[in-house]
């Protein structure tokens, strides 16, 4: 009951919240620039939310949270007015990050009730801990979107309460759910309810454990049944719930919903993907960290999921350790490949990445082809010919050479790349699963630039 008077207040009060958002983001005079503050101090991050309020010239206000606990008992809604982005994990100076949720802190001390509505502008929160808050919600009124298209992101956070749930959603645009860990009383809601354009929720690789009143994950899918939604839902674990893992909150018709490699304890919603989907005890350990190494969590899930896979875990890890992405939030450090190591540039012979290609294609398990070559800025290989066909499961990793990484950023692609491909123009392709590949045959290529090929990948099968 207390669960359902919640939804009702939410859902009577957006609409509110919208026409007073509208009202301000036209009313208010725009300042000379926007803002980036470095928050290192509890009144640092109600000033820096408080200015969210007010328009900025390019429409975005970023806090950079400093690397410690904030404990706020007295919060409030905050009816944004630009783009927010809320990052913790910064050292004292915000020079440097780390992002992991455990480092940086808000404890809403069992009083904080804080509400963010957001009209269509955005909203990204990363790399920090919610723990002991009353309210946590981020709402949107399906009635006005100042923009159209801009995703509200919550990703790599821990939530954990004995007071409330979790409720975060999106009228404007697609709501992305990723890397986190909740352990919230009432459980976690995603509502998507578009104003005018269709709307997506990818939610990915999350752990929904331990709600003790309420169901695990809950979807919500508004009241107008010609409102076009779709929920993707890939790599969670929702387990040890009070009720059930995954349910359809007041739904006036069926939304899209499709479903990739989860655990949960119950489901009630009608699934249009239902794809290695289980009702089995992932054996999660105390922390909801999958239990090393006999979780059926790990190296189970899928590498390609709607809206993709996430390049870390949520404290940092390579999210792809082994043949698969694990399950949940975290990723584990368990191996079960053959690891095969380029050490050379050569275009041949032992240590080159033609013979690990074929040292792949003698073992029917699956592979993963690293790079370990010699020197500061990485190699370039120079095939004469095409690679030998892919003929075994393998992954080719460019990010694993030495000052490589793998993009981490959501508004740019801040990878870099240590290993070059380059076809000269004279090879037709640089690697190919040809069409009589053995069954199971499948190739994954990462963190490197292919270029001088008329074609960089032939897959005529496999997958």
């Amino acid at each position: 009951p207390l669960e359902d008077a919640m939804n009702k207040l939410i859902r009577l009060s957006t609409r509110w919240f919208a026409m007073l958002a509208m009202a301000l983001a036209i009313g208010l005079p725009r300042p000379a620039a926007a803002l980036d503050i470095c928050v290192q101090t509890l009144g640092d991050l109600v000033d820096g939310l408080q200015q969210a309020q007010v328009y900025q010239q390019d429409g975005t206000v970023t806090l950079r949270l400093v690397a410690q606990t904030y404990n706020w008992s007295t919060g409030g809604t905050y009816i944004l007015v630009n783009r927010l982005n809320l990052l913790g994990g910064y050292n004292a100076d915000c020079s440097a990050v780390t992002v992991n949720p455990a480092n940086t802190i808000i404890n809403g001390l069992g009083q904080l009730e804080l509400v963010f509505y957001q009209a269509g502008l955005g909203l990204t929160v990363e790399g920090v801990q919610f723990r002991d808050t009353y309210f946590l919600d981020v709402l949107s009124g399906s009635d006005t979107c100042l923009d159209y298209g801009e995703e509200v992101t919550w990703r790599r956070t821990i939530i954990d309460t004995d007071y409330s749930g979790f409720r975060i959603g999106n009228s404007c645009g697609e709501v992305i759910l990723q890397n986190n860990l909740v352990r919230a009383r009432f459980g976690t809601q995603v509502s998507v309810t578009p104003s005018s354009l269709a709307a997506d929720a990818f939610i990915t690789n999350n752990t929904f454990i331990d709600s003790f009143e309420g169901d695990g994950l809950q979807l919500f899918w508004g009241e107008d049944p010609d409102e076009a939604a779709v929920f993707y839902i890939s790599n969670n674990i929702m387990w040890n719930n009070f009720g059930n893992g995954l349910v359809l909150r007041y739904p006036s018709a069926q939304p899209e919903i499709h479903a990739y490699h989860n655990f949960w304890d119950g489901v009630v919603v009608t699934l249009d993907t239902n794809i290695e989907n289980y009702a089995s005890d992932p054996l999660l350990d105390a922390n909801g960290v999958p239990s090393v190494p006999t979780s059926p969590a790990i190296n189970s899930g899928t590498n390609s999921p709607p809206g993709s896979l996430p390049a870390v875990d949520i404290i940092g890890n390579p999210r792809l350790i082994g043949s698969a992405a694990d399950r949940g939030a975290y990723e584990s450090n368990v191996v079960d490949t053959t690891e095969l190591v380029v050490t050379n540039a050569s275009d041949g012979g032992t240590g080159s990445l033609r013979q690990a290609i074929l040292n792949a294609n003698s073992d029917p398990n699956f592979s993963i082809i690293r790079f370990a070559i010699p020197g500061q800025f990485g190699a370039l290989l120079s095939p004469q010919s095409p690679y030998p066909d892919i003929l075994a499961p393998v992954r080719i990793d460019g990010f694993t050479q030495s000052g490589a990484q793998a993009n981490s950023s959501q508004w740019s692609n801040n990878a870099q790349y240590r290993i070059d491909i380059a076809g000269g123009g004279t090879v037709s392709y640089a690697f190919r699963v040809p069409t009589n590949a053995p069954p199971g045959s499948r190739l994954e290529l990462s963190g490197m630039r292919i270029a001088g090929f008329p074609t960089a990948a032939l897959l005529q099968s496999g997958r």
